[in-house]
């Protein structure tokens, strides 16, 4: 095993801290819907620090790492052209506004607002079973990286029975995520998410601060710039031969992020948890700062990675990664493992531990959250419209418990069992494709066309849960009538055609079908206050205007959404020029270097300091928060059901 006694003692400290957070946070825990959703009374930085961590998870960490070891700087620099849109999307509210104005406590609570019960146990249904697949393998993904990190024996002994060492693992970190929702749903979650968050934004300056300094930058770059013929590390224009991980990849993700934004609900209690509609579209706007240094260590750490794999100096290195890759007969987790095997060998004391620490909190605060959101959403959206009987407070809780524990076991088994034959990355494309196909059309449809239809809604769905459990199957037994060859079609492309189809599934039927207007502005509740205890916000203006500035914006808040714009604009006019000079009067040999290197201390920069600004707003809004579920009024009717008044 790697780890020192310090190494050990840093993980221990940390993780009690957290601990003692989780104990502590349990007696806010008094209503259902402080276990949904903390009774929505989260602030900004809470939900930025604390929705970020828990969309990290050690599954998404492994997947940046196996796509930068494979396509280098060169898929940041397609992801430039995102920016603007991406931007627009996040300041505008693009979804997370209107959805919030619902006050609904899950999705398919706002589905059976806008169309039906029946659809919306229908969509409960597929969100649950695609969650459930799409999560299946998280467990096994993140158990196997603390062997292959820590370079643990794969088997131990144990009584006279052999047992693989990740299954193990993978047992005792489920159990703990399940006892942190006990104690206190996604209050507690979301305190738990916070103090691993803030630890993890300060451990990630430190591991990118080992990493710039202890690697020779013309080292590194000698080792990147000798690649084959159009598989480029540093050049975006030479990469034709680079596979999956290219432009098709990105623009695919561009209509993804417009179509499907705010669909996948394995966090869906971040969307619910803000206090108010603009607190939350903050959240997601202060979002976009925390990724700097995120983004650095994902980029960082694989292409050191490669450097030690292919660079003479690092050799003795190298060949102990190498013997210990050897030994998974599995070639996908073999790639997915090499990171993180090589990196086990590669920090010192203190260091192999602080990364351990950040990869077993993400582990944690990624399994947490995601195991009560899809728990959460098999109660709320399946069992309980189907119930003709309301549930008691503390039948609801046992219940939502119960589900909690059979979602723990669920993925537990289906990591065990499962074949991974493809890159984390399209994997999660695909699986999460049998209810983001046709979510995207339902969603925007429902919060912005009025004459969007119920048979609309459920003929998209039907067809993107057709495309998605298609993908899957042919994924699966593919290898096994082509002689082992992968499926022709990656998951990021299966995943365009189901969203491509589901959509126009969702105009035609609802062209064909339509009779009356819905009444978005009653369910937006804009035609009168959300409640006695919430301001009353301005309504929002509409169209590109939403991208403006509002009434509800203080003075800091136009500072902070203005910067954005400057940020990513300014980004994006650097690609469009560049682009241009390289197919007007070219570039020099020396620039994809050097432009890499200048983009790297930009972002550590300013992502050091946004570490301290989070950590200060961070914590006033946890304090706010505990104030505020100490004194508020608790509702027992707010538990997620749907009064009809026909």
């Amino acid at each position: 095993m790697n780890l020192t006694f310090l190494d050990l003692a840093i993980v221990v400290f940390i993780f009690f801290i957290v601990v003692a957070a989780a104990i502590h946070s349990r007696k806010y825990n008094r209503s259902i819907a402080d276990f949904l959703s903390a009774n929505r009374t989260a602030g900004r930085y809470l939900i930025s620090v604390s929705g970020g961590m828990a969309a990290i998870g050690v599954f998404n960490v492994i997947g940046a790492f196996e796509m930068y070891y494979n396509a280098g700087f060169c898929i940041e620099w397609w992801g430039l052209m995102t920016l603007p849109i991406s931007t627009i999307i996040v300041l505008s509210g693009w979804i997370i506004y209107r959805f919030r104005e619902t006050r609904a406590l899950t999705l398919a609570q706002f589905f059976e607002m806008r169309y039906s019960k029946n659809f919306r146990v229908f969509t409960g249904i597929i969100a649950f079973v695609s969650g459930l697949i799409n999560f299946g393998i998280f467990p096994a993904v993140g158990a196997r990286f603390f062997v292959h990190y820590c370079n643990i024996p794969q088997y131990l002994n144990i009584a006279g029975f052999s047992f693989e060492t990740y299954i193990l693992i993978m047992a005792a970190l489920l159990a703990i995520s399940v006892v942190f929702i006990f104690l206190g749903g996604q209050i507690t979650v979301m305190v738990t998410d916070f103090f691993q968050g803030m630890f993890c934004n300060i451990a990630f300056v430190i591991i990118i601060i080992f990493f710039m300094f202890k690697f020779d930058w013309s080292s590194v770059v000698r080792t990147l710039m000798d690649r084959p013929v159009d598989q480029s590390f540093f050049n975006p224009f030479q990469t034709s031969q680079v596979k999956d991980f290219n432009i098709w990849f990105i623009l695919i993700g561009i209509f993804h992020s417009l179509y499907n934004h705010m669909s996948w609900q394995q966090a869906q209690a971040y969307n619910t948890s803000a206090k108010s509609a603009h607190e939350a579209k903050m959240g997601m706007t202060l979002g976009r700062w925390r990724v700097l240094t995120l983004y650095l260590l994902w980029l960082l750490i694989p292409l050191t990675a490669y450097v030690i794999m292919h660079n003479s100096e690092y050799s003795s290195i190298a060949q102990q990664a190498k013997t210990a890759l050897a030994s998974i007969s599995n070639e996908q987790v073999r790639s997915q493992m090499t990171v993180p095997t090589v990196i086990g060998f590669t920090l010192p004391a203190g260091l192999l531990g602080i990364f351990l620490t950040v990869m077993l909190l993400a582990f944690i605060a990624n399994h947490d959250t995601i195991i009560h959101s899809w728990a959460s959403i098999f109660i709320q959206d399946v069992v309980m419209p189907l119930r003709k009987n309301p549930l008691t407070p503390k039948q609801h809780m046992f219940i939502l418990k119960l589900a909690v524990f059979g979602v723990a076991i669920f993925v537990f088994f289906y990591s065990l069992l499962f074949r991974q034959t493809q890159y984390l990355l399209m994997y999660a494309a695909l699986s999460a494709s049998i209810f983001l196909g046709g979510a995207g059309a339902v969603i925007i449809g429902g919060l912005y066309w009025k004459k969007g239809t119920t048979s609309g809604a459920w003929a998209a769905m039907i067809v993107g849960a057709v495309i998605g459990t298609a993908g899957i199957v042919c994924d699966q037994i593919w290898p096994s009538i082509s002689g082992g060859k992968k499926f022709p079609m990656n998951g990021q492309w299966i995943y365009m055609i189901n969203m491509a189809s589901s959509l126009s599934a969702y105009i035609l039927v609802s062209i064909i079908t339509y009779k009356k207007e819905f009444d978005l502005d009653k369910m937006l509740h804009r035609d009168k206050p959300a409640s006695t205890d919430v301001k009353k916000e301005s309504v929002p203006v509409y169209g590109l205007r939403a991208i403006g500035i509002g009434s509800e914006f203080s003075k800091f808040d136009k500072v902070v959404y203005y910067s954005l714009l400057a940020w990513s604009f300014g980004w994006f006019l650097l690609f469009a020029t560049v682009t241009l000079l390289k197919f007007t009067v070219g570039l020099p040999d020396g620039f994809w270097p050097n432009f890499w290197r200048a983009k790297i201390w930009i972002y550590f920069t300013l992502g050091t300091i946004i570490t301290v600004w989070f950590a200060i707003g961070g914590f006033r809004d946890l304090i706010n928060m505990y104030k505020t579920l100490s004194t508020m009024k608790r509702d027992s009717g707010d538990d997620g059901h749907v009064e009809h008044n026909e």
